[in-house]
């Protein structure tokens, strides 16, 4: 009867229920109680008792199998449609523990906890991303291989709070990357296409999302530009220089490779797609620390061991810049090509974000692309010119930018005189 009479309370239909949930919904055995129907309650219960008698309930069902298969999946729908956070926090406290004791029952309800994450209340998005971690630390949920589920915990370093932001990058940098530290790599070009929400590519992004997560979690268009660039930026920053090099092989093999081979068509949606890859290509969170110079490169060493050391360093230096040309050369340029083509005969908008790639690849690897480009003098020629003329074009931009900002400025000092001669004329 305490299971039937704590249901009767919770299985009320208040106010702030977006979604109904009859009592009728949630069958109970009946060898558990002498009654089969649940007990009447004579007065509406307040949204505190409520939200009281969801950890009762949990913590009964933790004795009592078939009562948590009943009660879990009612609990999903009560997170769905609740706008009470202390109902909310109590509903992933129950499912937390629950998850512990019966994880494969509570796994179908990740992305209703998942979409806590982005609730209007901090406290229940601290008290969702607090619960998550801990039940990742102690393995009860996995991430590995779950890329939606990472992505959601990814989108947390987007939260306006800065609390759940420390919080989420000490987990990731502290935690995850020393259990799974291939995990930014290995989900970095399926990033681009889910921020993106670009479904036609026949291998990444195929997630299955509810219509509300597809809201709550959304960071595609050009509005939402900055917020996808801040997340590209933390992974590349937390991978090791293997990893990035790998990263820039693939992105020119999936993406710029896939649009030559026709493998992604040439449409408006997919048009933010490659231009977040042209972004990642030409950032420098992409390029590899051990080419970087370093602050003390320069300095004379003092010891054996100083000196020592600073040869290693400039012989694993210059092997890997060897293995870093030998890709531009081989990989990305003839890509690079290909694609400049294809996007100068399909008239895209796009071809101003190849040549600032390639531009930026120029700087970098001058004498590799302007050996590559010395078998085809006429290709090397429409390069240099188109080059020069995207230059002349970038920096006619700027003027006229300038300009625009100037204009007001001009417009407010010269509105006194005006004002003194309208004022002369009447």
């Amino acid at each position: 009867r305490m299971y039937l009479l704590l249901q009767s309370i919770l299985f009320q239909r208040p106010s702030n229920m977006t979604t109904t949930i009859a009592p009728e919904s949630v069958t109970i055995p009946s060898t558990q109680t002498q009654a089969t129907e649940p007990p009447s309650i004579l007065f509406v219960p307040s949204e505190k008792l409520q939200a009281v008698v969801v950890v009762s309930l949990g913590k009964m069902c933790l004795q009592n199998e078939e009562q948590a298969k009943k009660i879990i999946p009612a609990f999903g729908q009560i997170l769905d449609g609740s706008q009470d956070p202390a109902m909310k926090n109590n509903i992933m406290y129950a499912l937390t523990d629950m998850c512990v004791r019966y994880a494969s029952l509570v796994d179908p309800l990740i992305p209703q906890m998942t979409t806590c994450l982005k609730d209007k209340f901090l406290s229940v998005r601290r008290t969702t991303l607090i619960l998550l971690i801990n039940l990742l630390q102690e393995d009860y949920l996995k991430i590995r291989g779950n890329g939606k589920f990472f992505f959601r915990i990814l989108h947390t370093l987007l939260d306006p709070s800065q609390e759940i932001q420390h919080l989420t990058t000490f987990y990731i940098q502290q935690r995850m990357l020393k259990r799974l530290p291939k995990i930014m790599y290995s989900n970095f070009v399926e990033s681009i296409f889910h921020f993106n929400d670009f479904k036609e590519h026949g291998s990444f992004n195929k997630f299955i999302v509810s219509d509300k997560e597809k809201i709550l979690f959304d960071l595609s268009g050009e509005r939402k530009t900055e917020k996808r660039r801040t997340l590209y930026k933390f992974m590349l920053e937390n991978m090791n220089d293997e990893q990035r090099f790998q990263t820039t092989y693939r992105l020119c093999q999936d993406v710029l490779g896939g649009v030559v081979e026709d493998n992604i068509k040439l449409t408006p949606a997919s048009l933010p797609v490659l231009k977040d890859t042209f972004f990642v290509l030409a950032s420098d969170a992409i390029k590899l620390a051990s080419l970087k110079s370093k602050a003390g490169d320069n300095d004379e060493p003092e010891t054996d061991e100083d000196r020592a050391n600073m040869v290693m360093h400039a012989a694993k230096k210059q092997i890997i810049s060897g293995v870093v040309k030998k890709n531009v050369m081989e990989n990305v340029i003839p890509i690079i090509i290909g694609l400049k083509h294809k996007l100068e005969a399909a008239k895209s908008p796009l071809i101003s974000d190849l040549f600032q790639y390639l531009r930026k690849l120029m700087e970098d690897y001058k004498n590799e692309v302007t050996e590559i480009l010395a078998e085809d003098k006429q290709l090397a020629k429409e390069i240099e010119f188109d080059l020069r003329r995207f230059e002349q074009d970038e920096q006619e931009r700027r003027e006229r930018d300038q300009q625009e900002r100037l204009r007001p400025v001009k417009s407010r000092t010269q509105s006194p005189a005006s004002v003194r001669s309208s004022r002369a004329a009447s």
